[in-house]
């Protein structure tokens, strides 16, 4: 199902759509003063996503299966990397299409229905058949994770898109008869809009490429209509799944960059890759002795020993943000200056805030990666003098930055331990 689909300009039925609705993604968070606009024929990504659909008034879910045709950063609002600020705001469109996916659940809470349906993109109600026939699409980054730039900030990384959707049912049985829908039966257009989180500097980030959660709240699901050959059936589907409230969950893959082949399967895009969580319950990591080196300095702040402990939540489904999180204690603390002064910590050395667990995959070789983020301590440090100082440091744990880097010597030889095996 992977395609071209035109570029900027090309063809007016492929473009970012003025309409109220699915412009609302461009309304908030709004941009900064001061960033560079651009534009251009959008790189061509192909991307697959699954997931579930949970249908309200069943009280049921069923799996969904997507691939997107995306143009992105057909427009492009940037940041300056001295100047700042820490943004960008990267705009497209893109074509959607349902892979029909068979589901079982209880019609009227008591009969057994099975039905295969699709979403149908449709364009824009008001266009009256001459707009775009293609969803909006919004990818809000920093435009820096490592320095610190100056100015607004994109605190929450975040990928939006929506679009207008029929409903289509196709083949249908209740109690195991078969039922003749035709091949119009369809609900009106509804609106689509869905999120996906990207992370934050607490959190870890990732890039739009690696694939993210994206998650659709409150879907209207129309009336029904042309349903049946010798009946008309559309009142009973109307009464059965028709209304608001209906939710989405799906976790999409890799992007696949159609002109270059860079991370795409076959030539079309990856399968997302879920992670599960079993049993789940705490799992303490113990490092003996902790080191944090500050980047390009012979400053060290040293531990005798560091405790984390995470708690993981079992399940499946779950956010690459969200597989755990917990908290940090050291003992034995010290800091040495850069010119070889050694101060004893005053007091505890405490976490600020939690840490958080992730299981990402890596863009450029599609192997996943596990990463601790949010390491925040703050310490208070004997300078002489009867003073003291505070000193907070962030940093990633594993992962080498301009603020910092973390060294954990011996850590090979610290075993995980945990309550319930990991």
């Amino acid at each position: 199902m992977c395609k071209l689909i035109p570029a900027r300009g090309q063809d007016p039925r492929y473009a970012i759509s003025d309409d109220p609705e699915l412009a609302k993604i461009f309304e908030s968070p709004t941009n900064p003063d001061g960033l560079n606009a651009d534009t251009g024929d959008g790189l061509m990504y192909c991307v697959k996503a699954t997931g579930f659909f949970n249908i309200k008034k069943v009280g049921n879910a069923a799996p969904v299966a997507f691939e997107n045709n995306v143009r992105a950063l057909t427009e492009s609002y940037m940041g300056n990397i001295f100047f700042g600020p820490n943004w960008t705001d990267f705009r497209g469109y893109f074509i959607n299409r349902t892979y029909p996916t068979p589901a079982t659940m209880l019609g009227f809470g008591f009969m057994p229905t099975r039905a295969v349906a699709e979403a149908v993109q449709v364009g824009s109600p008001r266009g009256g058949g001459t707009g775009p026939i293609t969803g909006n699409m919004r990818i809000l980054q920093q435009l820096s994770t490592e320095l610190d730039i100056s100015g607004p900030t994109v605190d929450r990384q975040q990928l939006k898109a929506s679009a207008y959707v029929r409903i289509k049912a196709g083949k249908a049985e209740v109690n195991g008869v078969p039922l003749d829908l035709g091949t119009k039966c369809m609900t009106s257009p509804t609106s689509l809009s869905a999120t996906g989180f990207m992370g934050t500097l607490r959190t870890g980030t990732t890039q739009y490429e690696s694939g993210q959660p994206l998650i659709a709240q409150n879907v209207t699901i129309p009336s029904f209509s042309g349903c049946g050959v010798t009946e008309d059936l559309s009142p009973i589907l109307t009464a059965s799944v028709s209304g608001a409230g209906n939710y989405a969950n799906l976790e999409s893959g890799l992007w696949c960059e159609v002109t270059t082949g860079n991370r795409c399967v076959d030539g079309a895009g990856a399968f997302p890759q879920t992670f599960t969580v079993a049993p789940g319950g705490v799992v303490t990591a113990v490092a003996k002795p902790f080191t944090l080196g500050y980047a390009g300095d012979n400053a060290e702040f040293r531990c005798e020993s560091a405790t984390m402990r995470l708690d993981l939540e079992r399940g499946r489904w779950q956010s690459r943000f969200r597989l755990g999180k917990g908290d940090m204690s050291l003992h034995g603390c010290e800091v040495e200056a850069s010119d070889g002064t050694v101060h004893p910590v005053r007091g505890e050395v405490t976490q600020d805030g939690s840490l958080w667990l992730n299981m990402t995959i890596d863009a450029a070789t599609g192997r996943p990666a596990m990463r601790i983020n949010g390491v925040v301590l703050d310490a208070t440090v004997d300078v002489g003098g009867g003073g003291g100082a505070r000193c907070g440091y962030p940093t990633t744990w594993g992962e080498s930055s301009s603020r910092g880097s973390v060294r954990f010597p011996g850590f090979s030889k610290a075993p995980m331990t945990t309550g319930p095996s990991p």
